[in-house]
């Protein structure tokens, strides 16, 4: 039975599915771990056969590997104790001259794979419900509608940049130099540029409806369950009338996701994913015992990647500026830095990993000599957006190009307020820059874009619990 041979691969295709079906992503988060996995156990499975020259040894010998490795310790335990009971019958039938059971390697094997086959099975049915909801929200279409003559527009998102005077006040750091950079290249800076929300998700999604969460149907009533929240989020991102808005006018939507492809544009014409690890590849090798041991060995590979990573998102950006298009683009590039892991001194030399890896994530700031080095970072972010910035405008002096972020600081023990002033510069050549100081994320395609998704609310403010983006309190501190 050929399916006997290929156990291991059924293991890894569990493994990966029941993980991505416990933590929200989109769909364009599974195919490549859930590829290269199988793809693995195969080459591990083939190998075997040539060393034991078996195939149905090597198909045990590969699952017990791939579930040792991945630490899927019940299926282990399952499938051990399984195969310990039979041996023991076998064992007590002939101790005791009676006939032996029809047991053998080649009946454990194919056993084997029928139960890791149906545990893949069971673990694609909430995958294959979330593909179909999806599905139906990601509906975007490549190219634009109709001949745009627009300006290419270029959104550069600076994640937890915090706005000027909070980085005085946090971290005394002065941040004049780098506007002045920016005032020479013409950009215009909000001095009092605020945000609504203090999650990532939170402010991509009223940014891209171009009005508050409440007000978007798909995100009302809030569920209970924080990854249900996160899918309600990427729904609403995938559905956003903003981008339909600028398709009717001729553009086509490229993006370049950042790690985490729960906030990314799904519904985008292109997305342009550099190959760095996402936060569902690393969370998948960290959980897995192959991983902790290797990152425990090595904690300076994930860090590396991180970094390559931020320089492939930079660079996917400038490239895709400069490629000659027939319609205007808006271009949405997503920039994890300075927001966690911190992988930049100030001279743009690699830091130190952060200590607590690999037994705690990357993506959050776990003690105090992380933010210590958060100042340096920063000053090396300003360094490589300015570099981009020159090549985007020499490529394309005529485009709208924004650089923000979608919240100030979370740093503890300081005043909450910083949470909500994030950096907001734009450049917009050949006619006066339309907004004010206090311009926010939820409002600035439609003031910079004229897509009329303008809400004409005051502002308001709320903090998302941890890793709860729909769990929302009302801010009700000093005026960001």
């Amino acid at each position: 039975m050929a399916l006997a041979r290929w156990s291991a691969a059924a293991f890894v295709a569990a493994y990966v599915l029941v993980s991505f079906s416990a933590t929200p992503n989109p769909m364009m988060a599974l195919w490549r771990p859930l590829a290269v996995g199988i793809g693995a156990a195969i080459a591990l499975q083939l190998l075997l056969k040539v060393v034991l020259r078996d195939p149905d040894w090597a198909a045990l010998a590969a699952s017990a590997i791939v579930l040792v490795l991945s630490a899927a310790w019940v299926p282990l335990a399952v499938t051990t104790s399984a195969a310990t009971w039979l041996i023991l019958i076998q064992w007590r039938r002939r101790r005791q001259g009676q006939p032996t059971l029809g047991f053998s390697v080649k009946m454990l094997s194919r056993n084997l794979a029928i139960f890791a086959v149906a545990f893949a099975a069971v673990a694609a049915v909430p995958v294959v419900s979330w593909a179909v909801t999806f599905a139906e929200a990601a509906h975007g279409t490549a190219g634009g509608h109709g001949i745009g003559h627009g300006p290419d527009v270029v959104v550069l998102l600076v994640d937890g940049y915090p706005r000027s005077d909070s980085l005085m006040e946090q971290f005394g750091v002065d941040n004049s130099p780098f506007e002045t950079e920016l005032a020479s290249r013409g950009f215009r800076v909000a001095t009092h540029s605020r945000s609504n929300y203090t999650a990532t998700w939170a402010t991509m999604a009223s940014m891209f409806h171009g009005r508050y969460l409440e007000e978007i149907p798909v995100l009302n009533p809030a569920p209970a369950d924080p990854a249900e929240q996160y899918r309600r989020v990427m729904l609403a991102i995938a559905e956003s009338p903003v981008l339909e808005g600028l398709r009717r006018d001729g553009y086509e939507i490229v993006t370049v996701p950042s790690p985490f492809e729960s906030a990314a544009l799904t519904g985008a014409d292109r997305i342009l994913a550099p190959p760095q690890l996402t936060s569902f590849e690393l969370s998948l090798l960290q959980h897995s015992l192959l991983g902790g041991v290797v990152f425990r060995i090595d904690p300076e590979i994930v860090f590396d990647q991180h970094r390559a990573r931020l320089e492939a998102t930079l660079r996917l950006l400038a490239d895709e500026v400069a490629r000659p298009s027939s319609v205007p683009r808006f271009v949405f590039a997503h920039l994890l830095a300075p927001h966690a892991p911190v992988v930049y001194r100030a001279d743009g030399s690699a830091a130190e990993p952060a200590a607590c890896f690999p037994g705690c994530s990357i993506y959050g700031f776990a003690s105090a000599a992380d933010w210590a080095g958060f100042p340096g970072q920063v000053e090396q972010v300003n360094r490589a957006v300015l570099e981009v910035l020159d090549e985007i405008i020499t490529s394309d002096e005529d485009a709208i190009v924004i650089v923000m972020s979608d919240h100030g600081s979370h740093r503890t023990g300081t005043d909450p307020v910083n949470a909500f002033r994030n950096f907001f510069a734009a450049r917009v050549p050949g006619k006066q820059v339309q907004y004010e100081d206090d311009i926010t994320p939820l409002t600035v395609i439609a003031r910079l874009t004229s897509i009329a998704f303008t809400p004409g609310h005051p502002y308001r403010a709320w903090a998302s619990a941890p890793l709860e983006p729909l769990t929302l309190t009302p801010y009700t501190g000093r005026d960001p």
